[in-house]
């Protein structure tokens, strides 16, 4: 569909000015607040399990960043149905400098929004420490910063909007701990988390870095002429940056694929050993009782007995008159 035919009333009429961005940006921030404050944690407890206040944090805290991960995935999808991509241009991708109409608007709502998650989301962890973490600040810290300068600069803030559908992978994996009281929904979540990483992180992440990487001196070109030099370095870090969480990606990835491959075959293993396990205690217990009888009977003397001590003694029927002493 061209962009000249769309009923552009579906979505914003002019780019945002900085006061109107930090205006969404904290409204985004107090909506997110108030839906972790709301929103219920009980159907997440397995029968029976006791309820704790750091499991009902991180319950919370998983089902916001569920939330954002959907927002953020339709968003793209219902930008580049609507829209007309300009992958082609540099000053576009990597400038943010989309013509009126091409939904440029539409990526600083979009955007805005998400920083008002991350914000949340760094705060919730400054609120509750136990869900924090040094690695989770320091990703949230560059996304922070890179995010917010790119938006309000221009510079990369497509590149940034489309990275926003990497967020694909991110409700199987909250699901997956959400849900591991189910066997069968843990296991399922755990496959296709591992499968949608793989689609929206390494083909899709890497498939848009080559994009703007690839248009890269055409941009910084295009600022010298310009004499825009703040954003010229600006993109020279953001791209910096993007090689960095591509490396870290495949890193990730690596990773998810030994706990797969792990857990698919330690469950076959575990029961192999299960069952040896078994067959040794058996021989164990077994060989002990043998040889405690063995060390009984190899300790016992039968003695005969003294008929003047014991000629009083009435015996059971059938039984002749001997003692066993053990010594």
């Amino acid at each position: 569909m061209a962009a000249a035919a769309l009923d552009r009333s579906l979505f914003f009429a002019a780019p945002l000015d900085s006061q109107e961005k930090i205006a969404l940006i904290i409204l985004s921030f107090i909506a997110f607040w108030i839906i972790y404050l709301i929103i219920p944690t009980s159907p997440f407890y397995a029968p029976g399990e006791k309820h704790s206040e750091k499991r009902s944090v991180i319950i919370r805290n998983y089902l916001i960043s569920t939330i954002h991960a959907l927002f953020a995935v339709f968003s793209v999808c219902i930008w580049w149905c609507y829209y007309d991509s300009e992958f082609t241009l540099p000053r576009a991708f990597l400038g943010g400098e989309f013509n009126n109409g091409k939904g440029d608007e539409y990526m600083y709502y979009v955007t805005c929004i998400s920083l008002g998650y991350f914000y949340y989301d760094t705060t919730c962890m400054i609120v509750y420490p136990p869900i924090a973490s040094i690695g989770a600040f320091i990703h949230h810290a560059l996304i922070v910063t890179a995010l917010t300068l790119s938006n309000f600069s221009g510079v990369c803030l497509p590149f940034h909007f489309f990275l926003l559908f990497e967020e694909l992978s991110t409700p199987s994996l909250n699901l997956k701990y959400l849900l591991k009281h189910f066997p069968s929904l843990n296991t399922f979540f755990s496959l296709s988390f591992a499968l949608l990483f793989f689609i929206s992180r390494l083909l899709f992440g890497s498939w848009l870095f080559y994009n703007g990487f690839s248009l890269f001196p055409e941009f910084i070109q295009y600022c010298k002429e310009k004499q825009l030099y703040f954003e010229m370095y600006l993109g020279i870090s953001q791209m910096t940056v993007g090689i960095g969480t591509r490396l870290l990606n495949v890193y990730w990835f690596t990773l998810i694929l030994r706990k797969l491959i792990q857990a698919i075959t330690g469950s076959t293993k575990g029961r192999g050993e299960d069952n040896d396990k078994n067959t040794k205690k058996k021989t164990i217990l077994t060989t002990t009782t043998t040889n405690q009888l063995s060390s009984s009977s190899s300790s016992a003397k039968v003695v005969p007995l003294n008929q003047d001590e014991y000629a009083d003694t009435p015996l059971p029927e059938g039984i002749n008159k001997r003692k066993v002493r053990l010594q």
